[in-house]
């Protein structure tokens, strides 16, 4: 009888241990997830403010050009 309930204190002790594990290992997933939805933000952020710098400079560009325009 002892060495059934040590064996089964040993199982309920692993499968804690098992259970532990495969919740640590969840919650880095949903941290790489999050690193990852954060990266691909921060470079749609990038490429939208390239895009719009961009323009600015096409735009400011014009009002040179016909400011310079406006003179001659």
């Amino acid at each position: 009888v002892s060495i059934i309930l040590t064996d089964f204190d040993y199982l309920q002790t692993t499968i804690s241990l098992m259970k532990n594990y495969a919740d640590t290992v969840q919650h880095v997933r949903n941290n790489l997830k999050r690193i990852r939805e954060g990266l691909e933000m921060s470079h749609s952020d990038t490429v939208l403010l390239r895009e719009r710098r961009y323009t600015l400079s096409r735009c400011g560009l014009r009002a040179l050009l016909a400011k310079n325009t406006e003179r001659g």
